[in-house]
This record gives C-alpha cells, structure tokens and sequence, in this order.
C-alpha cells in the first residue's frame, strides 16, 4: 500500500517544480471503523494541466520505499539523539551521563543494524533509579 507520503515523494521527482498543498493534493483512503489507511494513495485535486497517469507514479513510489524508510527512520533517531542532548550537561552526575552516552551511542549506530532502516530495533531509554 502505498502512504500519501510517498506518492508525495515520487511526484516531486518528476514534478519539482510543484508542491503539495498549493499545486496538487494527494490523499488516500481510510477504512471507516479504523481509521486507518485502506488502499493505495491518489491524487485528489491537479491544479497544473492534465494530470498524470497516477499507476505510473504509484510504482514510482513504491521504488521509493528504502529511500522513504531511510529518511523516517533517521527522523525519528536524530530526534530521539536531540531530546537527550541534556543528558551530556557536565553538571549532571557522571553515572546518569554515562548510562545516557551508551543508550545515544546506541541510537548513533542505528545505521550499522541488520534491518535498518525498515525493521529498525530501537533501545529503551535507560531508567532513572534514583526515584525507586
């Protein structure tokens, strides 16, 4: 099943002059009890011309996968990475750093992990026991 995203992406390879939300707009459908995404993406509303043959851009799309999984999975480390910068502060005790700086280098060689980025094992933050 293809996500708006990536039909999203493949458009604007082809089309890079164009952007989501002013020039096109691409939608997909939900399944009514869920809520959740049912079926393949499609182009809702094409404001420049004729639009294109949208089975073209959906197997563009689905080539696109690995670069779309690579660029989620790298999102949600880099923020992951981000939110506990805090963590290296000098002033914080050097056992709460430490178990901090392993859990991030952890988070760093993502990358290196067999199944990355699709099937992406990621580490528990480290647990704070000087509340037990």
């Amino acid at each position: 099943m293809v996500q708006h995203e990536l039909l999203i992406m493949a458009i604007g390879e082809r089309f890079p002059a164009l952007m989501h939300g002013r020039d096109f707009w691409v939608g997909h459908p939900l399944d009514v009890d869920t809520g959740e995404q049912c079926g393949d993406a499609f182009i809702a509303q094409w404001k420049d011309g004729e639009p294109p043959d949208v089975a073209e851009l959906l197997k563009r799309a689905e080539e696109l996968r690995p670069v779309y999984d690579e660029r989620q999975a790298r999102q949600r480390r880099n923020a992951l990475l981000m939110s506990t910068d805090w963590t290296q502060a000098l002033d914080l005790p050097a056992d709460i750093r430490e178990r901090w700086a392993a859990y991030r280098q952890v988070l760093r060689d993502l990358p290196e992990q067999p199944g990355w980025p699709s099937d992406v094992q990621w580490p528990a933050e480290p647990i704070d026991d000087s509340t037990a």
